[in-house]
């Protein structure tokens, strides 16, 4: 939560949009599963008076404002939009102005990676953190693809 409320801070309009939302519940879920560890458990968060999260500890989801369900059926895919800075695809049911805020902020909202660096260790550890990441994404990228051709060629015909 303390990753998501960092991210969220770092944007004010964020927050601002969110603050008059203080107290309706959120539960954020996945559907689809397919790999072979189990899915994850949903998560239950609440919007605090200041726009920003905290973990909902609250039984069952009797009360939830909005739900929040990320599917993952097609995890390469999936993979290849993260690669690419994207979201996966979100489904999202309940409150229709919260929806539409909680919409705005995923769209906008991203993580400053390479100015969190900067700010801990300086430019030049930034700078080559920085290159560091976009090989990781480029070779994420032909990984992906190569899966793809392997899997195109394996299929049965």
């Amino acid at each position: 939560m303390l990753a998501i409320n960092h991210v969220l801070a770092a944007h004010p309009l964020a927050c601002e949009r969110l603050k008059p939302h203080a107290g309706k519940r959120i539960t954020i879920a996945v559907a689809n599963w397919r790999l072979p560890l189990g899915a994850p458990d949903p998560w239950h968060v609440a919007i605090t008076p200041a726009g920003l999260l905290e973990r909902d500890d609250r039984a069952g989801a009797s009360g939830v404002d909005l739900t929040l369900t990320a599917d993952a059926g097609q995890p390469w895919k999936t993979l290849d939009r993260w690669v690419a800075g994207e979201l996966p695809p979100v489904d999202i049911q309940g409150d229709a102005a919260l929806a539409g805020e909680v919409s705005w902020v995923l769209a906008n909202v991203r993580w400053d990676a390479a100015g969190d660096v900067e700010r801990l260790f300086g430019p030049i550890v930034a700078d080559v953190a920085q290159r560091v990441g976009s090989a990781a994404v480029t070779a994420g990228q032909a990984l992906i693809q190569g899966a793809r051709t392997l899997g195109d060629r394996l299929r049965p015909r």
